[in-house]
């Protein structure tokens, strides 16, 4: 890669013929990189069309009310008026001026074609691809002693107990030495999903992308989690005795999010509260929860049977759902009812781990369908099309990104 400044100071030096014949294979060998640089090179050497040429390229590549060539001008006709004491003023000071005005104009248009060049250098990794592959990623466990384990692909899930175990009861071989772990952290990449039997017996479901935290054994008096992305909870009832009392109480479960706490009891619900999403959604199914929004139990919300809570604005609204709509994805499908395309997009991102790109502004459209988790995006897409959008699959640097067309 070339350094700006030195291309510069040999461009003044090929102008002004002080360059020699090292420097000259240096910047001839810098023009035959890039078919831009070969064009500004061409121009120093017609050298009477340089001055003209440049401004031309800077008026069209910076729009601006008056043109550099006038602005020049004007400032070396002032720059000449200024100095009487010369005997021939203009043949003696025009050239400086012209020097510094005409290597400006050149950090300018270098400037302008070395970010054009960086772009179509950017562009030119891009690979158009009929098909974005589903992710074969694992699911991992994370200790907080920094231990990593790779879950098995082909299981489905993790009990918590004495010992650690997938739910089919078969052993995790590396897991020795577990029990003097606190708390754990599971994580299920994109493409995926995981089911989680937590010690007291509550059953977890993560979607793809998400991640929870939790102990390894629940305090006999409480019983807590934080969440990202977005997970079904089966919550186990459970009592304990408080000191000096001799009726049980029912423990409680909390869920932390980034925005809100959720206090259960016992009951089923779904939890949906992934980083690049402006709201948090909490449906419950079962039971009853509280919604505590930014943990304040102030701004709390109480919900029943068939209620849906969502952050907004500040505060939680309260609303009804269809509990095919939010638990689609537990049955390994892709649900859209009324869903507009930014959101549809996401749900197919977290799933197929591809990035969003937009040509133009996005597209208003809202869609309706039902469609197998284990189809294939080009599949998926072809559906969304009869909305009237169209997609493009890209990739570039091994990462794939669908693009939007205009």
């Amino acid at each position: 890669m070339y350094n700006l400044d030195e291309i510069v100071l040999l461009l003044q030096k090929r102008i002004d013929g002080s360059i020699s014949k090292e420097e000259t294979s240096i910047l001839d060998a810098w023009a035959a990189g890039n078919p831009h640089s070969q064009q500004i090179l061409d121009k120093i050497d017609e050298d009477g069309q340089l001055w003209d040429d440049l401004v031309q390229k800077i008026e069209l590549d910076q729009s601006d009310e008056s043109s550099w060539d006038s602005r020049l001008q004007e400032q070396t006709r002032q720059k000449i008026r200024s100095d009487n004491s010369l005997s021939n003023p203009t043949k003696t000071l025009r050239f400086p001026w012209f020097k510094v005005a005409c290597s400006f104009l050149l950090i300018c248009t270098l400037s302008y074609l070395f970010f054009h060049y960086q772009n179509e250098k950017s562009n030119s990794n891009i690979e158009i691809v009929s098909e974005i592959p589903n992710p074969s990623s694992r699911a991992i466990l994370r200790l907080d002693n920094g231990k990593i384990i790779e879950l098995n692909a082909e299981k489905s899930g993790l009990r918590m107990g004495d010992d650690l175990s997938y739910v089919d009861g078969s052993a995790i071989s590396d897991a020795k030495g577990i029990g003097t772990v606190q708390m754990l952290s599971l994580e299920v990449p994109k493409g995926g999903t995981y089911q989680l039997v937590l010690s007291d017996g509550t059953k977890v479901w993560l979607n793809s992308g998400s991640k929870l935290r939790y102990p390894l054994k629940f305090k006999s008096e409480e019983r807590h989690v934080e969440l990202v992305g977005e997970g079904y909870f089966e919550v186990q009832a459970k009592k304990h005795l408080t000191a000096g009392a001799e009726t049980p109480v029912r423990t409680p479960f909390s869920i932390k999010t980034k925005n809100q706490v959720i206090e259960v009891l016992g009951t089923a619900f779904n939890v949906e509260a992934y980083e690049d999403d402006a709201h948090e959604k909490t449906s419950l199914l079962h039971g009853k929860v509280r919604v505590l929004y930014g943990n304040k139990r102030a701004n709390s919300m109480d919900l029943s049977p068939g209620e849906q809570s969502t952050t907004q604005m500040g505060a939680v609204v309260k609303s009804t759902f269809n509990p095919e709509d939010i638990l689609g994805w537990k049955d390994d499908m892709f649900v859209f009812n009324n869903t507009d395309l930014n959101q549809a997009l996401k749900v197919l991102s977290r799933w197929y781990d591809f990035d969003v790109f937009y040509e133009g502004d996005i597209p208003q459209s809202q869609f309706f369908a039902e469609m197998k988790r284990s189809n294939k995006l080009s599949t998926v897409l072809k559906t969304l099309e009869k909305g009237g959008v169209k997609f493009r699959m890209e990739k570039q640097n091994n990462r794939f990104r669908l693009v939007v067309k205009k």
